[in-house]
């Protein structure tokens, strides 16, 4: 399942959604040494440009992060995507990234986490969790912003009346 078509399907769960997708992100990863040279090949071309990468871009890149933002605005009732929307996507979808472009340091730190397709499988769906964690704080943050843009401005209190001092006797 491409991860575009993770986030496209109507009426799809948000959890749903992101399962398929980080499974699907990191289904390579469960390949051992294929997926450690596609790393390397993406970043060979980064150093050193063939246009590859640009042909790739809108299939690769833009369309599933298109998906994605439609989808968080769908799941947190936003009409139109602003930028907060947009972090968002790219924050979740560097989850699995990352683990792409530090599997050999995960593999010198902890080797067990990539060791095998369990572990990964397990890894993909602990991003299930902390995902849904990070769209429930983006939805409070922005329900709490709206809720505070709304209130109404108080006017400030009067000042206290001064208190007269009494003379002693």
């Amino acid at each position: 399942e491409s991860l575009r078509s993770a986030f496209a399907q109507p009426g799809i769960t948000m959890e749903e959604a992101l399962r398929r997708y980080f499974h699907a992100a990191l289904a390579p990863l469960r390949h051992g040494e294929l997926a450690r040279q596609s790393v390397r090949l993406h970043i060979r071309e980064m150093l050193e440009p063939t246009g590859q990468w640009e042909r790739a871009l809108d299939k690769d890149v833009r369309q599933p992060h298109d998906a994605l933002v439609r989808l968080l605005c769908r799941h947190m009732g936003i009409a139109t995507a602003d930028l907060a929307v947009d972090r968002l996507a790219l924050t979740l979808s560097s989850m699995a990234f990352q683990l792409w472009g530090h599997r050999d340091d995960i593999e010198a730190i902890k080797p067990e986490l990539l060791a095998t397709a369990e572990a990964v499988e397990l890894w993909a769906d602990r991003m299930v969790d902390y995902a849904l964690a990070m769209i429930a704080a983006e939805t409070s943050w922005r329900h709490a912003t709206l809720a505070a843009a709304r209130a109404p401005a108080r006017a400030p209190a009067p000042p206290a009346p001064a208190r007269r001092k009494t003379p002693k006797p």
